[in-house]
């Protein structure tokens, strides 16, 4: 049986999301409302006629005028239950104040809450930052046989239009990453699927007391996919990750991890010696300590143009990089403060997906 559902009053809706509870569907719709970006929440509900998608009043405790950082309207809204106690709602806003070259930028958001007597209460009311900087988006998600919760999104371009309409193809998908929610109770923790250890070759890399100072270490070359994973031990001092880089120092992509300032950047200044323009150069995250845990555990994986980095496997962010040069395929650790530090470190080329 269909059933139409007409927009009015909202000016757009898109992305429906359904979930059943017992004998009842539940379904959010992302909507443009008259105050900004927000949501429709429908029930089907049974009828003389047979079951019928109805409205209801609200969904969220919360006003979306609140919960809004000045969208036009939320994209892919994901909502799903972490825990007994606590529900995920996941939106992505875009338009109006949130824009892809700018600040707010175009990324996903979320809030952590009680779901109860139909109606979602956050925990807090401005929205988490689902990643650490800008450049992944619009997860979806599903449970894994063991009944954790795995979500898959868009790694997407911040190349200009001209440039992607001449590559021929924009936009891919990131790797499946495992949701949790942390123990604070109301944060998010992001880490990679655990089936991805199963694309990993032989150890390429394996030194169990790295001496990183300012002058860069190369650990590896010739790799397009590969995973690193660097054990710090103990450091307070910065730490920096080039990949995609050329020997020449021409170009390279570079992710900075300091636990003292809790902040990560990804340094884009130098990634390309093409024209494009690839949006923002410099990107900057806080990095929340007290829910992350002080950086211990670095994971970054390439695959190609795509950078997923994650921090503890609680803390993660994924971006896109485009060098030009041929030779830029070197992985160099070094740190740029005057505090040298030690770390195990392990590289992993990554081969094909079974099948």
């Amino acid at each position: 049986q269909e059933t139409i559902l007409e927009r009015a009053p909202d000016r757009d809706f898109r992305d429906p999301f359904l979930w059943k509870e017992g004998d009842t569907w539940h379904m959010i719709i992302g909507a443009a409302l008259e105050t900004g970006g927000g949501l429709e929440y429908l029930v089907l509900e049974p009828g003389e006629k047979g079951a019928r998608w109805q409205r209801q009043r609200r969904f969220a405790e919360a006003s979306y005028r609140v919960m809004d950082p000045g969208s036009e309207i939320w994209e892919m809204p994901v909502f799903e239950r972490l825990s007994d106690r606590a529900s995920i709602l996941v939106v992505n806003p875009i338009g109006g104040k949130v824009s892809k070259y700018g600040e707010p930028a175009t990324r996903a958001i979320y809030w952590t809450g009680e779901w109860s007597g139909g109606v979602f209460k956050p925990f807090f009311r401005e929205p988490k930052l689902l990643d650490l900087v800008p450049g992944h988006l619009a997860p979806t998600v599903g449970r894994a046989a063991d009944g954790t919760l795995r979500a898959i999104g868009i790694v997407d371009e911040r190349r200009s239009p001209p440039s992607q309409e001449r590559a021929g193809w924009a936009n891919a998908f990131g790797l499946p990453r495992i949701w949790s929610l942390l123990p604070d109770g109301q944060t998010l923790g992001q880490a990679p699927a655990p089936e991805l250890s199963a694309l990993r070759g032989p150890l390429r890399v394996e030194r169990s007391a790295q001496r990183i100072a300012s002058e860069p270490v190369t650990l590896a070359s010739g790799l397009h996919a590969y995973e690193l994973r660097v054990e710090l031990d103990g450091a307070r001092g910065p730490i920096a990750i080039d990949v995609l880089a050329s020997g020449d120092g021409r170009e390279f992509t570079r992710l900075l991890f300091d636990p003292a300032q809790g902040r990560v950047t990804v340094d884009k200044t130098k990634s390309t010696l093409s024209a494009d323009g690839e949006g923002p150069q410099l990107l900057h995250g806080d990095y929340a300590t007290a829910a992350f845990g002080p950086m211990r555990t670095l994971r970054v994986i390439v695959d190609g143009s795509v950078i997923e980095v994650f921090v503890n496997d609680a803390a993660a962010y994924a971006v896109r990089s485009y060098p030009t040069l041929a030779a830029s395929t070197l992985v160099r650790l070094a740190a740029p403060g005057n505090q040298a530090l030690t770390a195990s470190v392990q590289l992993w080329p990554l081969r094909r997906a079974p099948g």
